[in-house]
């Protein structure tokens, strides 16, 4: 009787078939957690800068906010001062934070001024440069995220890039006594704080893809074997019974 090749047989086909249908069930399986997981990894980042941006308005003295003088030597004044120690100690209380700042509106719409900043040092490329002086202009508009920052907390949806580099942020409103909102607390986190979670991620999503590829493999050749042994079994007795072979059992 002529010999089968290995690759046509049908104990390969089989194995073949329910090795390439686990594995895509695994891929799929383990896409779809991680794309959820990295989800929910971002949505609390996002809610995490909004709490600290939150929980941060209410160690801000309004009265003390509207004196700082709005311009370049405001810096100078004692109400500066007092503004910005709060929120060095909120950064230091926090040390995912990278910058924190209030800013404010002015008469043109999309276009905010800085009010506090107390760490104005930035980086446009590799030069080092100082902009956010009280008073200094900002393109707000840019930011869908920041603008809704004034009437109520909010965060980002995506990285984005400014002047100062690549960050994830959260906002909330300065409030009066009225509830009328006057300016905006802002704090950042840097990309890489957001690269560092994503890729411990997709570091946990390989593992767990090779440990299901290798399960794959056995699993798919156990149940082939499984199946196919006794077919294969039917087969020789048929082609021996259809030969002659009357007797075989």
């Amino acid at each position: 009787m002529k010999r089968i090749p290995f690759w046509d047989s049908f104990k390969f086909k089989v194995t073949l078939l329910l090795i390439v249908s686990l594995l895509s069930i695994t891929t799929l399986s383990i896409f779809l957690v991680y794309k959820h997981t990295l989800d929910s990894q971002f949505q609390e980042l996002r809610n995490r800068l909004m709490a600290i941006a939150q929980t941060a308005v209410l160690a801000i003295d309004l009265d003390t906010l509207l004196e700082v003088p709005l311009n370049k030597e405001g810096i100078n004044s004692g109400q500066y001062k007092v503004i910005a120690d709060k929120l060095k100690a909120i950064k230091e209380a926090n040390p995912s934070v990278w910058y924190i700042y209030i800013m404010a509106k002015t008469e043109k719409a999309g276009i905010w001024q800085f009010v506090v900043d107390p760490f104005p040092s930035g980086r446009m490329g590799r030069k080092a440069v100082v902009t956010s002086y009280p008073g200094d202009r900002y393109e707000a508009g840019r930011f869908p995220g920041m603008l809704k920052g004034f009437s109520g907390p909010s965060a980002d949806k995506k990285l984005e890039q400014d002047e100062w580099g690549i960050t994830l942020s959260g906002y909330a409103p300065i409030r009066d006594k009225n509830g009328s909102p006057v300016a905006v607390l802002g704090v950042d986190i840097t990309a890489d704080s957001v690269y560092l979670t994503q890729k411990e991620i997709e570091r946990r999503a390989v593992f767990v893809l090779i440990v299901g590829m290798i399960i794959s493999l056995a699993l798919g050749t156990f149940i082939s074997a499984k199946v196919a042994h006794p077919v294969e079994k039917l087969r020789e007795a048929t082609s021996r019974i259809a030969s002659g072979s009357l007797e075989y059992r």
